[in-house]
């Protein structure tokens, strides 16, 4: 199971937050009982684990004993970021 790593637009994951996940070098392909580690504004971290997964839809277990669901997106504010073009990254948003 993967471990990827996530970018958060905001300390909270709630609704119209927008997550980048990138597998490096892989290709992002999640799946039910991967592992995210998500980098929060203010060096604030958040382990989560795919739940659910399928149909542009994704639920997280977030470590707090919370859940969060998400629907896959285009957020073009993310698109600016500047990751190497070889990283393989996907656009989420908190729903």
């Amino acid at each position: 199971m993967p471990n990827y790593h996530a970018y958060s637009s905001d300390t909270r994951l709630v609704a119209e937050a927008v997550l980048v996940i990138t597998g490096g070098r892989e290709a992002v392909d999640l799946q039910v009982s991967d592992r995210l580690t998500i980098e929060c504004p203010g060096e604030y971290r958040i382990d989560a684990l795919v739940l659910e997964r399928g149909g542009g839809t994704m639920v997280l277990a977030i470590a707090d004993g919370g859940a969060v669901a998400l629907r896959i997106t285009t957020a073009e504010h993310f698109e600016q970021l500047t990751l190497d073009s070889g990283f393989s990254r996907q656009c989420w948003v908190v729903i």
